[in-house]
């Protein structure tokens, strides 16, 4: 009689304690009770007979099954500040996807909006503001999943975010701790797939529009894709797809969701969001100069950075700081410059990855005269057919300025897709307006770098066509490996 006693008092006292709790601490308190003891307490209750009244009603506003799954998503929609948004739903969702706790007492749905592999500032900004965006109920075509956790993931590991200066800068002026955000190799592959099989769990891609490789088993999930990527075709019959490879942006599509709607936001949410917004599609479009869509031009005049046909000078001012902040690698050793920006694909049975470094092949090599080991490592980590390396710099005559480094094990590939990318033309490339020639040039490179003395593993490119990223590389490497035969 006196241990049950002692087991009713110390939950009272349990359940007085969350009640006093900051809403914010009993919501978080609540799921790991939910996810976690859920049985234990089962247990106890038949052993002890119903709580008091009041008792039972605390227990009752922080239950997270049913209707309160909506309760939950209604105080994230009320969040005050970005910061708060951020803080509730990691803490909101982590018991949803830790090994070391059980779902199995909550009905709650999860909506996890997922970067790309290379987590830019694009891609980190898009999978913030847009589970924001879900979270707050602007984004009509997946209304459906209102009562879902809306979770931003980034697509690298937690470690890798230190590479990303400007991003640091951004969440720094933002006052958002990065610990608040979640990395996809963090989270329990286990719970994920127990969620999957559960039909509680969906994935909206931002910033790319297929699954890599080993992601591939999140398909059936996948509900949504933004992205300003070559259209791959994939996940055709999603509830919301929006691939527009004309934007120079992909921010620039995230921010259409909140025209003529951004009234419904907390002004302080909104004004973060907008700064937020802001900082990415400033360096897509290479402050307005570059790679610039109508709906960039639209985007920048709703976050108030493109007024009267211009950007504004604080704007300029913001781009500077975000491009010195991005650029300064030289506390980075070689291996980190090559993680830094880096994306992998698959055809077939020939993987190859690109990495974007911002420094001149000049400037590499003074700092580390040993770069091809590094490049040669990188590629035998990830077991690559092909590395491409693009260099991006401003150079002496303060023009921005890009160089190609290609790598690989196989000389004859590496010769065959050096040959292919000098002398073909890219008809695609003009449906973003950009030239449909790379413009590589071997000798042009040699001059203006003394310290290059050619090498039999790496072969090495000035690149007349500086508008040609990434974006227009990736598709014309596919292109050479799809006709690629071994002799």
């Amino acid at each position: 009689m006196l241990q049950q006693t002692r087991r009713r008092v110390c939950l009272l006292t349990l359940h007085t304690i969350l009640f006093l709790l900051p809403s914010s601490s009993r919501a978080f308190c609540a799921s790991l009770w939910a996810a976690g003891r859920c049985k234990r307490i089962s247990s106890a209750s038949r052993r002890l007979g119903p709580l008091p009244l009041s008792s039972r009603a605390i227990i009752s506003m922080q239950s997270p099954p049913g209707s309160s799954s909506l309760e939950l998503v209604d105080r994230l929609r009320g969040a005050a500040s970005l910061h708060e948004f951020m803080r509730e739903v990691k803490a909101a969702s982590s018991p949803l996807l830790s090994s070391s706790s059980s779902s199995s007492c909550t009905s709650q749905k999860l909506l996890l909006c997922m970067g790309n592999e290379a987590a830019d500032l694009d891609s980190i900004v898009c999978a913030v503001a847009f589970a924001l965006l879900c979270q707050v109920g602007l984004v009509e075509s997946l209304a459906p999943l209102r009562s879902s956790l809306c979770l931003p993931v980034l697509n690298i590991p937690q470690q890798d975010f230190a590479l990303r200066q400007d991003a640091e800068l951004l969440f720094r002026e933002l006052r958002v701790s990065p610990a608040l955000l979640s990395f996809m190799p963090d989270l329990s592959e286990e719970m994920l797939r127990q969620l999957l099989r559960e039909g509680r769990l969906n994935v909206v891609l931002v910033d790319h529009n297929e699954l890599k490789q080993e992601q591939k088993w999140l398909e059936p999930a996948v509900v949504g894709v933004i992205d300003h990527h070559e259209d791959t075709g994939a996940h055709a019959d999603v509830r919301l797809r929006m691939v527009e490879p004309i934007v120079g942006s992909c921010s620039s599509l995230v921010a259409s969701f909140l025209t003529g709607r951004e009234g419904e936001m907390k002004e302080e949410v909104k004004q973060s969001l907008f700064r937020m917004l802001s900082a990415p599609i400033l360096l897509d479009t290479n402050n307005f100069l570059g790679k610039v869509s109508h709906k960039d031009v639209e985007a920048g005049k709703l976050v108030g950075i493109h007024k009267d046909g211009e950007v504004t000078g604080e704007a300029k001012d913001f781009f500077d700081r975000l491009i010195k902040s991005r650029t300064d690698v030289t506390a980075l050793n070689s291996s980190q410059k090559l993680r830094k920006d880096y994306k992998q694909w698959q055809l077939a049975s020939l993987p190859y990855g690109i990495a974007t470094v911002p420094s001149s092949l000049q400037e590499w090599l003074d700092a580390d005269p040993k770069l091809e080991e590094a490049i040669e490592e990188a590629a035998e980590k990830e077991k690559l057919t092909l590395l491409a390396v693009m260099l991006t710099y401003v150079d002496q005559e303060n023009q921005f300025s890009r160089q190609l480094l290609l790598f690989s094990h196989n000389k004859r590939l590496r010769d065959d897709c050096a040959h292919f990318l000098c002398s073909s033309s890219f008809p695609s490339f003009s449906q973003v307006k950009v030239d449909p020639h790379l413009g590589l040039d071997a000798e042009k490179l040699k001059q203006g770098t003394p310290s290059w003395k050619g090498s039999e593993r790496l072969l090495a490119f000035a690149q007349a066509n500086v508008k040609a990223s990434r974006k227009q590389l990736q598709p014309a490497i596919e292109e050479f490996l799809k006709s690629y035969q071994e002799p």
